[in-house]
């Protein structure tokens, strides 16, 4: 078919045809049975809750996967963690969150954060700190 012209009914007939040819009517189950289409929902969402259902784990199965990793960090890596929070670090925090977004609880946006950083800059610095 040409750009711009008006499809023929044989352009039309053979789009139609070719939608209904894709069209799935008739899926197999997990046992072989043929479900059409009224119960192909049906079959989908019951093999997607057997799929997602939770597995059921007991604590001692827990513990030993537990027990499987390296809880320990070197000495380096936890003396950084402990390391208290510089402003250069909490100014870089607080130039990432999104504008008009509410982090906490408080419902304090950035916005605020943004436009008094001059004032609040220093007290805020003291509160991560001791928050640590």
């Amino acid at each position: 078919m040409l750009e711009g012209k008006e499809p023929l009914i044989y352009h039309i007939i053979r789009a139609r045809k070719r939608q209904v040819a894709r069209i799935t009517d008739t899926i197999l189950d997990c046992n072989g049975a043929a479900q059409t289409t009224t119960t192909i929902l049906r079959t989908f969402t019951d093999y997607m809750r057997r799929k997602q259902n939770p597995i059921p784990v007991d604590c001692n199965r827990i513990r030993r996967l537990v027990g499987h990793v390296n809880n320990t960090l070197p000495q380096e890596e936890n003396n950084a963690l402990h390391a208290p929070i510089t402003m250069d670090e909490l100014l870089h925090l607080v130039k990432k969150i999104k504008p008009n977004k509410a982090p906490g609880r408080d419902g304090i946006s950035q916005d605020f954060s943004k436009y008094t950083w001059e004032t609040i800059q220093q007290g805020m610095l003291e509160i991560v700190n001791k928050c640590m």
